[in-house]
């Protein structure tokens, strides 16, 4: 691929991402104030144009010494000032206003992206997993709305502002006489406006120079951004586990592993620093020099009596202005090389999860399919489950499980019966077969990990939510069944319960919770394997107390779950299902 096909390839692929928010339901407010902004940029433009005429009359009436004219063009200028302070001040507010906007925008849409269909799970399930998808949220987007808007209405008002002074500067800059003798009459060679092509001449090269020295920021800023933030979710998980490494000591290991990914960030960071030095170095230089530059090369024509002080100040002006806006890469350079690793990261999360999407929509390669079964079953046809590395987990598996069976799959770790889960709850699709679900009625899936949400105890209970209202007695019933009586005065109390909580009680919960919803297929995998064998055959008596008529699926590998269920299935290596009915469930 060419170059420029990759160019216009990268162009295409940062235009989805910009795109959408112009053209979604809040384009007609978006598109105004945009519209407002623009109006203000030409604006200072139009102030700047006229501060640039401004410097010809005042230092004029300078030489010229002239008191009148230099006492009225003080007002002006008090006058010009007072304008461009008030359009700096309205376009600063109305630009940080529309980028928020923009970022509330994009984060409620990739949330919604990123949480429909679990994609959030179904990420962390990909062959190269993408790091940090949660900061690419938090952080990227609101850089990226931002970035692009400040540097993108940066390009329009430096455009404008090139071609308003170079007309200036080629109107009064005159032509530049070179004599070649050794030409004859071909060397006398007449340069028109020729300050405009040395402003031209000069930023180009500055522009050429801040390319070579500062390219590898781009992949600098990118990889800052990955170690930061892995830095930061190994912080938030020792405090998420801060029990489990106090029990184990693992203060040192954790210490190390810190370090270790402070060291990434450490030595990136000791890059960028490096490489700045050199970025500043000859931005310094650049900035310093062009401040003198219009100068050196106007002075002969001033010091011969071919312009005035005023019009050598305007020259200088104009010049600096073209110089400016042809230079804006060389003076801008860090934020374009932090935009550019922001939008590659927004692209690789928006083109994996796209890539999820399509998959999902129009798989390409055999997957398991899901089809709705009229019947009142859960029928698994000839199921194959792979890992993502094409190893087979289970082959051959065909199951029907009728309503209102109580149903025990056993096997031991590794056989895929958690995953079995997965691909039942329709997040694993690595293999093949028919999974055919009963139609209108809801699954309530348990992982083997209980989860807590932020917020009350109640709410804990009633996740992801409840729409029937359930009487407080009914709720201090189920809570006595479940052995969580202890907890009902303290139901609406916000804690972080995952933290609060003991294993073995968020597991009780997880009993609650389940007969809270009243679902009528309940799928469970190690659902009491903290429980005590008298506290698990209580809350499994108020599952079936609670919901006789529901299907219980249960994963497991303890052998007194048996009593509790009707129907084992041994899972073995690479074979299908062994069926053993056993019709032992306690009453």
């Amino acid at each position: 691929m060419s170059q420029f096909s990759q160019i216009r390839k990268k162009t295409a692929e940062v235009w989805k991402l910009i795109s959408p928010y112009w053209r979604s339901e809040e384009k007609y407010r978006a598109w105004t104030m945009l519209a407002f902004i623009i109006f203000l940029n030409l604006g200072f433009v139009y102030i700047s144009v006229l501060l640039n005429e401004w410097n010809a009359k005042f230092y004029n009436a300078i030489q010229q010494l002239d008191q009148a004219t230099f006492i009225s063009q003080c007002y002006r200028f008090a006058g010009l000032i007072i304008m461009i302070v008030a359009v700096y001040v309205a376009n600063a507010f109305l630009t940080s206003l529309l980028g928020f906007q923009w970022r509330k925008w994009l984060t409620k849409y990739y949330l919604n992206r990123w949480m429909d269909q679990a994609m959030f799970y179904r990420l962390s399930l990909q062959r190269n997993k993408m790091d940090n998808p949660d900061q690419r949220i938090a952080q990227d987007l609101s850089s990226f709305s931002t970035g692009i808007l400040t540097i993108g209405l940066s390009i329009f008002k430096e455009i404008v502002n090139l071609f308003s002074f170079i007309v200036i500067l080629w109107s009064i800059s005159g032509s530049l006489q070179i004599l070649v003798p050794k030409l004859g009459k071909l060397g006398n060679i007449n340069i028109p406006g020729y300050m405009v092509w040395l402003a031209l001449i000069y930023a180009m090269m500055g522009t050429w120079g801040i390319f070579k020295i500062g390219r590898p920021l781009v992949h600098l800023d990118f990889n800052q951004e990955r170690f930061e933030a892995n830095f930061r979710y190994q912080l938030v998980r020792l405090r998420e586990h801060s029990e489990e490494v106090a029990l184990y000591q693992g203060e040192k290991p954790e210490a190390s592993s810190f370090k270790q990914a402070f060291g990434s960030v450490y030595e990136n960071f000791r890059k960028i620093i490096n490489r700045n030095l050199y970025v500043h170095a000859w931005q310094n230089f650049y900035n310093n020099l062009s401040t003198v530059f219009p100068f050196l090369i106007a002075a002969p024509r001033f010091f011969s009596g071919a312009l005035t002080l005023g019009i050598l100040m305007q020259i200088a002006s104009a010049f600096s202005r073209v110089e400016g806006s042809l230079s804006m890469i060389v003076l801008n350079f860090q934020s374009i090389a932090s935009l550019f690793a922001t939008t590659n990261r927004l692209l690789g999360f928006s083109s994996t999860m796209h890539g999820i999407e399509s998959q999902i929509a129009n798989p390409k390669e055999p997957c398991i399919q899901f089809l709705p079964n009229t019947a009142d079953s859960l029928v698994l046809e000839n199921i194959r489950l792979e890992t993502p590395d094409k190893q087979i987990l289970i082959e051959k598996l065909n199951l029907t499980i009728k309503k209102g069976e109580k149903v025990l799959i056993m096997g031991r770790s590794g056989l895929g019966k958690s995953t079995l889960l997965r691909a039942i709850a329709g997040f694993w699709s690595y293999g093949a077969g028919k999974i055919k679900l009963p139609v209108n009625h809801t699954l309530f899936l348990v992982p083997q990990r209980p989860y807590m949400p932020l917020g009350t105890l109640r709410q804990g209970l009633f996740y992801p939510g409840i729409e029937r209202a359930i009487p407080e007695a009914k709720l201090l019933e189920i809570l006595i069944a479940c052995r969580l009586e202890h907890l009902a005065s303290e139901l609406d109390d916000h804690r972080d319960w995952s933290l609060q909580l003991s294993m073995g009680e968020q597991q009780r919960i997880i009993f609650a919770r389940a007969i809270l919803h009243a679902s009528e297929w309940i799928i469970m995998d190690e659902p009491s394997a903290s429980m005590d064998k008298e506290t698990e055959m209580q809350v499994y008596l108020a599952l079936h107390h609670y919901l006789p008529n529901s299907t219980v699926i249960t994963i497991g590998h303890s052998p007194s779950l048996r009593a509790f269920h009707s129907r084992i299935l041994e899972l073995h290596p690479l074979e299908n299902i062994t069926d053993l009915v056993e019709s032992r469930i306690v009453v």
